[in-house]
């Protein structure tokens, strides 16, 4: 027979019915605050965006002619100023589109004019003279007393400068082309011209005159080629024209020498 053993009591140096805030799961008010810190951070971005929105449709609504007048006062753009409504995220958001738009407004006023200058004034000098003026009147607004240009100033003249640089090179380039052009046809009418004056003085029997306006002809051609003027099919075809020009009237001056030979033979005998 087994014998009997019996239970004995453990006891544990814990405290009974009481949850220690330290080793226990988050409390109510911390769930609480946590959500309450969310919800204001959510509404803090939404009002944000919101107003960041705001400032942006204003800034687009306001009108490309008014986005590169500068208030000579203040020596920035009409436009820069926003409604006295907006807070300050919704006053950052306008300015800095407005700022990006002036500079877009700038690009495309200073093309518009840069186009119709070229249109207007005949050579590179004068639309130089005359678009350089246009610029220096576009930012002279932005210059404060001190005689300082500020920002506003600056892209205007930067942006002013390359549209001045770029088209008045694309005139004088056109000017060339328009000289060049007008001397090929120039030296065109010249030839024929002296071609059919040494024709007639040969048929006069000026032979000499003749020979040196032909040589004359072939070193312009030859110039002409040099410096790009004339093709080489055209030059060996003027050339060609001369030369054969040439013989005709070697030719000619051999055949009267002959006749004129002949009738000295006959007078002897």
């Amino acid at each position: 027979m087994k014998p009997v053993v019996k239970q004995q009591t453990q006891f544990l140096n814990k405290p009974i019915g009481v949850t220690s805030i330290r080793t226990g799961a988050p409390e109510m008010w911390q769930n609480i605050a946590a959500s309450a810190d969310q919800r204001y951070r959510e509404a803090y971005q939404y009002n944000a965006n919101r107003s960041k929105q705001r400032g942006e449709e204003a800034a687009a609504a306001v009108p490309t002619s008014e986005l590169f007048v500068i208030d000579p006062n203040t020596q920035k753009p009409v436009a820069l100023e926003p409604p006295r409504s907006f807070g300050l995220i919704g006053r950052q958001a306008y300015e800095n589109l407005v700022n990006r738009r002036f500079e877009e407004s700038i690009q495309g006023e200073l093309e518009s004019k840069a186009r119709e200058y070229a249109n207007k004034y005949n050579s590179s000098s004068e639309f130089q003279v005359q678009f350089a003026k246009h610029i220096e009147n576009m930012a002279a607004p932005a210059i404060g007393d001190d005689g300082e240009m500020n920002s506003y100033g600056r892209v205007i003249t930067e942006l002013g400068s390359e549209y001045l640089a770029s088209t008045t090179a694309a005139l004088k380039k056109r000017e060339a082309e328009v000289y060049k052009a007008k001397l090929k046809r120039h030296n065109k009418i010249l030839r024929y011209n002296n071609t059919r004056k040494a024709t007639i003085m040969a048929a006069e029997g000026d032979y000499v005159g003749a020979a040196g306006i032909l040589a004359e002809e072939f070193s312009r051609a030859q110039e002409e080629y040099m410096a790009g003027e004339l093709p080489f099919t055209e030059y060996t075809k003027i050339v060609d024209q001369l030369d054969g020009l040439g013989s005709l009237q070697a030719t000619d001056v051999l055949s009267k020498f002959y006749i004129e030979n002949e009738n000295q033979q006959s007078l002897i005998r």
